[in-house]
């Protein structure tokens, strides 16, 4: 059904005057952007459906059109004018029903729509379909505003089922609109539901915003709850130090733990007496460690028959070789070598560094009381051929080897600095960058460190070597995988479900292994080769890992928050919320591998959280904020919200780009805000059109 041709010439003469008086109002476009349509009507389509779309939400300014009328129209014109103030913008389903009609269910209400110059069926691609439009009165038709816009994501068939039937109850009930004049008479009592229905939902979420934000019976407001990240971190420490004040990193702890790593007896100073003492412990230990092997396998009785022998053997061994004295011999000329003097103070942490340098200019020897024990910073520490402890009467005594003093001092303690940075760069940015994409081509994150991380002074190789040096000191949580393929580094939750696919052991020790490109690894590899490997960051690599910086994002945190405020009775204030974290976070990053609705409130219930339906919504988008705002593997390391973002960068035509908070959830922007996408225009002249 369309207007006759008559109707439809005037109905686009009267749009179109109106429009351009809209468009001198509201200014939504400039004038280039707005007349710069074919003629003969010379409107920009894109441009007038903008200024339209702003004045159907500023309906006096067809009351001015009309008061003013700029364009001599007639009272006939100007009363069909006058009635747009009916217009009502809405989500309509379209469909044909049984008597062959095509009608729109707009609300609660069946509207026989005609279309301008093509019947509105030959415009759609396919019937049934959900659009959002704006209908209007026109003499004795109801049209609409030459808009239907299609819903962005395609409904599934139960719903259409729903918008169905609620279209053949309004038939049944005569709720059926013909005629302009229905429409006009209508729209009133359907703006006036609107609102109460606005109003009652508003009302509905507040109770339920207040029963979420409640406390439920058998929940309690967390210690941490409103504490800042700093606070928090304190509070938990000095929680940790009453639960464990002997164990753990507390003082004590760490006092018992220095005292066990000390050398026994007065300090001895010669380099030759302290290796042949440390020759000495070495062996009492292992022989202890052989008793206490063969004491185990006598316990077993015949089950233990074959392991006896062997403890026997090695215990037989240990007494008769002279291993451990030919080894301290050896030490002894090995550190009188500068060249191996440097190799061992480069690959020591800043700190120990430090406190290495300080002994060798104090001479080589200084004490410090265990009690109270120094802080972490400056404890003493033991490297062998550098720095050796002794303990003796409440006092740590820190020996520096007479014979190495003069030359630790000679040693280049810049360069040793600089290498133990370049070792933390070098771990930090291939840990980081394993756990941001799961898996990734070797040869692809040597070129992006040496481009991105490196000050030019490393080749690739160089890099590489780096690298296997620090993934065999356990420095890298990944594992690297050599393929017929290539090369590749995997993070050990991937590694460990390789494995399992391949029934071995989840967790080998070797740093590098040789084996097939799975289903499993190649079909995540293919996912994300259709997106551009996200890159790692100084932010990133600035935190101890990217767990850690992943647990300090917003959408992170706004989970978080809410689980201090609501702690299960049963469970501690102090580790509920964090621990609910990290298995969620540990499966975030998966993205659709391993997420899912029913898996996080599984999460939650298997630490006692068990919520209502007032909490349920807020923490299913607290959870979904999350799981769209922090990376995963699947999107190379983007998070879904940025992928969304880049895809809707090159939208077309009547798509707007989404922006989002930082906690995840989807930015509100107004038309006069700011353009968030940085350009320094307002949103209605940029993003927003």
């Amino acid at each position: 059904m369309k207007l006759p041709l008559r109707m439809a010439m005037r109905f686009f003469r009267l749009f179109d005057l109106l429009g351009v008086y809209a468009h001198h109002r509201l200014r939504v476009v400039s004038d280039d952007e707005f007349f710069n349509g074919e003629p003969p009507r010379g409107i920009s389509e894109v441009g007038e459906r903008l200024t339209t779309d702003e004045l159907w939400k500023s309906l006096d300014i067809i009351d001015d059109y009309v008061r003013e009328n700029p364009d001599n129209l007639s009272a006939a014109d100007l009363d069909r004018v006058k009635k747009w103030s009916c217009a009502h913008t809405a989500i309509v389903y379209i469909a044909r029903c049984k008597d062959g009609k095509l009608r729109f269910l707009a609300d609660e209400y069946a509207v026989e729509v005609c279309g301008m110059s093509v019947d509105i069926a030959s415009a759609l691609p396919r019937i049934p379909v959900l659009a959002r439009t704006t209908l209007l009165p026109f003499d004795d038709y109801v049209v609409y505003d030459q808009m239907l816009e299609q819903l962005p994501f395609e409904p599934d068939q139960k719903i259409l089922d729903v918008f169905q039937k609620s279209l053949d109850e309004a038939l049944a009930a005569g709720r059926i609109i013909r005629t302009g004049q229905e429409f006009c008479d209508v729209v009133p009592a359907i703006r006036k539901k609107k609102v109460e229905d606005e109003l009652e939902r508003f009302r509905q979420d507040i109770e339920m915003e207040e029963r979420a934000n409640g406390l439920l019976e058998g929940q309690h407001r967390g210690a941490l709850a409103g504490l800042g990240e700093e606070e928090r971190e304190e509070v938990i420490r000095r929680h940790m130090k009453e639960l464990h004040p002997d164990d753990g990193d507390g003082p004590l702890s760490r006092k018992r733990h220095l005292i066990d790593s000390c050398l026994p007896g007065e300090p001895v100073f010669g380099l030759q007496e302290i290796e042949e003492l440390y020759a000495k412990v070495t062996r009492q230990k292992i022989q202890a460690s052989a008793e206490k092997l063969i004491e185990d396998f006598q316990s077993h009785g015949k089950a233990g028959a074959d392991g006896l022998k062997r403890a026997l053997a090695f215990r037989d061994e240990l007494q008769s070789t002279n291993a451990f004295e030919q080894t301290a011999k050896n030490e002894v000329v090995r550190f009188q070598d500068p060249s191996h003097l440097q190799h061992i103070i480069n690959n020591l942490v800043e700190p120990q560094i430090e406190r290495m340098r300080i002994l060798a200019e104090e001479g080589g020897y200084r004490t410090c009381p265990d009690d109270p024990l120094p802080s972490p910073d400056v404890v003493p520490v033991s490297v062998e051929g550098l720095c050796c402890l002794f303990h003796t009467e409440g006092t740590f005594h820190v020996v520096m080897p007479r014979e190495v003093v003069p030359l630790a001092r000679k040693l280049d303690w810049e360069q040793a600095f600089s290498h133990a940075r370049y070792l933390r760069r070098v771990s930090a940015y291939f840990e980081c960058v394993t756990e941001l994409r799961g898996i990734v081509e070797l040869e692809e994150a040597l070129d992006e460190f040496v481009r991105n991380f490196d000050d030019g002074s490393h080749s690739k190789d160089e890099v590489y070597e780096t690298l296997l040096d620090c993934m065999e000191d356990e420095q890298v949580g990944a594992t690297l995988l050599q393929t017929d393929e290539g090369e590749y580094l995997l993070h050990y939750e991937l590694l460990a479900m390789y494995q399992e696919n391949r029934e071995e052991d989840p967790y080998p020790d070797e740093y590098v292994m040789e084996g097939p490109l799975t289903d499993l690894l190649a079909g995540l590899l293919n996912i994300q080769s259709s997106k551009k490997s996200r890159p790692v960051t100084e932010e990133m690599v600035s935190y101890d890992s990217l767990f850690s910086w992943r647990q300090a994002q917003p959408p992170a945190l706004a989970l978080r928050t809410f689980l201090d405020e609501h702690v299960p009775d049963d469970e501690d204030d102090y580790f509920f919320a964090d621990g609910v974290m990290e298995e969620l976070l540990t499966e975030q990053m998966f993205g659709f591998v391993k997420g899912s609705v029913d898996a996080f409130f599984q999460t939650l219930e298997k630490r006692g959280f068990v919520p209502d339906e007032s909490q349920v919504q807020p923490l299913l988008t607290l959870w979904q904020n999350m799981c769209n705002g922090l990376p995963i593997w699947p999107n190379n390391g983007w998070s879904p919200n940025e992928v969304a973002s880049q895809r809707q960068s090159g939208r077309g035509l009547g798509s707007r780009p989404v922006f989002y908070n930082p906690d995840g959830s989807t930015k509100k922007v107004g038309r006069n805000d700011p353009c968030p996408c940085g350009s320094g225009k307002k949103y209605k002249r940029c993003c927003g059109r």
